[in-house]
């Protein structure tokens, strides 16, 4: 007998569920393609169980605008919420180490972000074509930011990151241009 539970890789991609969904704190992870593709799904709630978000797990729930993740969160891997376009915000958990290539590629609603203070890695493209971005704020820990991971995000104004990637070849290759007012950390 086992005293934790998974969602497993795919379980509930492309079901038909509920519009809001909570989690039982007993869940530790969340699997590959667990909700890939519930239109239905607009909201969520994943415990302080849940350490890992695997890859493709919440991957074009178009509909998904509330994300509240818990406390022990690690790992947002490979589009965990990429193409979530309705996705207006999400609190990214103090314990995150790691954001994933194309994590939260195209949601196109995503107005503002922190990254705590623990992320030592943004992956490639993990931001892209979030147009509504405004905002967002890169601690000094970060040391790499994949390529193009700002790209088409042409509504930011402000972003405040590492003096290491204000120069103009970092900058471009993460896909900010001189028309976002910048700010050094």
């Amino acid at each position: 007998m086992h005293n934790f539970l998974r969602i497993e890789n795919g379980v509930l991609e492309e079901c038909i569920m509920p519009e809001t969904v909570v989690i039982p704190p007993e869940v530790t992870k969340i699997g590959d393609s667990a909700f890939e593709r519930c239109h239905s799904l607009t909201s969520i709630t994943i415990p302080n169980g849940v350490t890992i978000i695997e890859q493709w797990a919440f991957f074009d729930c178009r509909n998904l605008t509330t994300v509240t993740l818990g406390d022990n969160v690690t790992s947002i891997e490979c589009n965990a919420f990429g193409w979530c376009v309705s996705l207006t915000s999400i609190n990214i958990p103090n314990r995150v180490i790691s954001i994933g290539d194309d994590a939260f590629r195209d949601c196109r609603s995503l107005t503002s972000i922190t990254i705590p203070e623990r992320v030592t890695r943004i992956g490639d493209r993990a931001f892209m074509s979030c147009d509504s971005l405004t905002s967002i704020n890169i601690p000094e820990s970060v040391v790499l930011i994949g390529n193009d991971a700002f790209r088409g995000c042409d509504s930011l104004t402000s972003i405040r990151l590492p003096e290491r990637f204000n120069t103009p070849n970092e900058l471009e290759r993460i896909g900010l241009t001189l028309k976002n007012h910048l700010m050094t950390a």
